[in-house]
């Protein structure tokens, strides 16, 4: 081998190895950029999505979402999501949809346990959340990139290759990773169709903040808003109204005892009907059953768990110990009455008939059937 030769293999030797270090170290960095994530016990951030839509426009969404660790989740977190018109809370196994339009909270009872996991885990802000992407399996990096003037290691994912129709069909994810933060700031899923680019979804993600479990945010549900259960619609059932004779109802109360319309013959009876993850229900019962609030005398309340079973709701009674009936398992008593939100009162007269419905948490309402204890 000549002297030239040799200097040319070595060359050659340096440079094959520049550009193997060169390609393990930007993993090396996405791996210490996943693991400083997964540590972090609290999480906010805005994600901003791009969406071309047929008219060859783009449709835009943006929230900002805030995780806090929690080993128990289906997804390692609780996760609050505060879009446009929407958020979406799941704290402790609970899930909510708050429709600010429509003043609505949709609840998940626990008979729809596989659609509250199916809602969360196909959720696209969850799908393509930073913490969802870099916890994938089969990234590697494709190069470095300069977006608005700063630099970005990028990493691609194959999602799917296959071949429909005769017609191959090719989606690869590409993440880019902020040179100095080794945060990700922005995601791409690329949709190829016979060769050809033939969608590209953007993600942007910014105005990271991180905590501790104690800096966790908290989130009060919107006041004069109702419950809906999931699956079912305010058109579903047709509410009684006003002047409309009650129906009979009976059952056995959480004391085993049997209730039934007869034994309120001739009296004023308010019938509430609730679900155990409705937070206005939870209000309306606190309030019900504060330590100085008493009810009025001649008025008979009893309270219609038509979503939970008895085991359940004699759990979530122990917080508030009330002194009228409570009845669980109480579906057909609330198909009867047409009740399609929580909380649903109903003010039935000494002659059998609805003097007055009101749908929500109204302290107003609730207060004419009080008194404070010693006035």
């Amino acid at each position: 081998m000549t002297g030239k030769n040799t200097i040319n293999w070595v060359i050659s030797v340096l440079l094959c190895s520049f550009f193997i270090a060169c390609k393990q170290e930007p993993m090396q960095d996405f791996e210490e950029s996943r693991e400083k994530m997964n540590e972090i016990e609290n999480m906010s951030f805005s994600q901003t999505a791009y969406y071309p839509n047929p008219m060859g426009m783009v449709d835009t969404l943006s929230i900002n979402m805030d995780i806090n660790r929690n080993p128990q989740s289906i997804l390692g977190y609780d996760f609050l999501i505060k879009g446009e018109g929407e958020d979406m809370i799941y704290e402790n196994g609970e899930f909510k949809l708050v429709n600010h339009p429509k003043r609505e909270v949709t609840i998940f009872p626990s008979d729809k346990s596989i659609e509250r996991d199916h809602n969360i885990l196909n959720n696209r802000f969850i799908q393509y959340s930073p913490l969802t992407l870099m916890n994938l399996e089969d990234w590697y990096y494709s190069g470095d990139t300069i977006l608005q003037e700063s630099n970005y290691a990028m990493y691609a994912r194959v999602d799917l290759d296959t071949v429909i129709n005769e017609n191959s069909v090719y989606t690869v994810f590409r993440i880019y990773i902020h040179g100095e933060s080794k945060l990700p700031e922005r995601f791409e899923r690329n949709n190829y169709y016979k060769g050809e680019l033939s969608q590209r979804v953007v993600y942007e993600y910014d105005q990271y903040r991180f905590g501790s479990s104690n800096s966790k945010s908290q989130y009060s549900i919107p006041s004069n808003f109702v419950s809906v259960p999931y699956g079912i619609s305010t058109q579903d059932l047709v509410m009684l109204k006003k002047g409309e004779k009650a129906p009979d109802f009976e059952g056995f109360d959480l004391k085993n005892e049997w209730v039934e319309t007869g034994d309120f013959a001739d009296q004023q009876v308010l019938v509430m009907f609730s679900a155990i993850n409705c937070s206005y229900c939870k209000l309306a019962m606190e309030f019900l059953t504060e330590e100085n609030n008493q009810l009025s005398e001649g008025l008979n309340l009893i309270s219609f768990y038509p979503e939970d079973s008895k085991g359940q709701v004699s759990r979530y009674m122990n917080y508030f110990n009330p002194s009228f009936s409570v009845i669980a398992n109480a579906g057909q008593v609330g198909q009867n009455f047409g009740v399609n939100v929580y909380p649903t009162f109903y003010l039935i007269n000494p002659q059998g008939k609805i003097e007055e419905v009101v749908q929500g948490f109204n302290r107003d309402f609730l207060n004419k059937f009080l008194i404070k204890k010693g006035s």
